[in-house]
């Protein structure tokens, strides 16, 4: 989510959840608020806001050529 290349092998990412009051929440269409790359690493840092107020970090292990971080923009949804 939100990590971004020309050429990105994989993406493994790990996280927190903020205000989420109902699961039906957590899915939909995030919004990028704050990301950046760790110097010297593959690691990105991410935050991402939905339009129910909730609000996800995010610090991914990325691997591939040409990292940068993406648009910022993310669609999750629960596998059940």
């Amino acid at each position: 989510a939100g990590v971004g290349a020309k050429v990105v092998t994989h993406v493994k990412a790990t996280g927190k959840v903020y205000g989420l009051a109902k699961l039906e929440d957590f899915e939909g269409r995030y919004t990028s608020v704050s990301k950046s790359m760790v110097a010297g690493s593959a690691q990105a840092k991410a935050k991402y806001e939905n339009e129910a107020g909730v609000s996800i970090e995010l610090v991914a292990t990325v691997k591939g050529a040409g990292l940068s971080l993406g648009a910022g923009l993310a669609t999750i949804k629960l596998v059940k």
